[in-house]
């Protein structure tokens, strides 16, 4: 699994609605997009900072959201527009651990190639 931590500032003047309606049309694109997992949002209590976290099964995946054309339009627009600062990590799973109430600590890896996940006690 690959990880991406997006980190953005906007700035003071930024059009909030519009770069939310841009927002709403992205997730439209990436969650219909092979490979994609989930994402989550967070944004500061003042509005001005926001963190998303984004899941994509490979490389391979966050390479074809990160060249899609509308994306890289939005991206171009967003610097223009509505950002002041950003900062992205892409990170890779190298371990991946759950816990559930009954059940104790389990150790997640693929089991099949249908990248459906089966649990393994570890």
């Amino acid at each position: 699994m690959v990880v991406i931590l997006f980190e953005l500032k906007k700035r003071p003047e930024a059009d909030v609605p519009e770069y939310r309606a841009m927002l709403a049309r992205m997730e439209e694109i990436v969650t219909a997009m092979p490979g994609y997992i989930s994402s989550e949002d967070f944004i500061s209590e003042d509005g001005t900072r926001d963190l998303s976290i984004v899941r994509f099964e490979s490389l391979e995946a966050l390479e074809a959201w990160r060249t899609n054309p509308e994306h890289l339009e939005a991206q171009r627009l967003a610097r223009e527009e509505y950002f002041e600062s950003y900062h992205i990590r892409v990170l890779t799973t190298v371990r991946e651990y759950a816990f559930q109430r009954g059940e104790g600590r389990k150790s997640l890896y693929p089991t099949r190639n249908d990248h459906t996940l089966e649990f393994q006690t570890a």
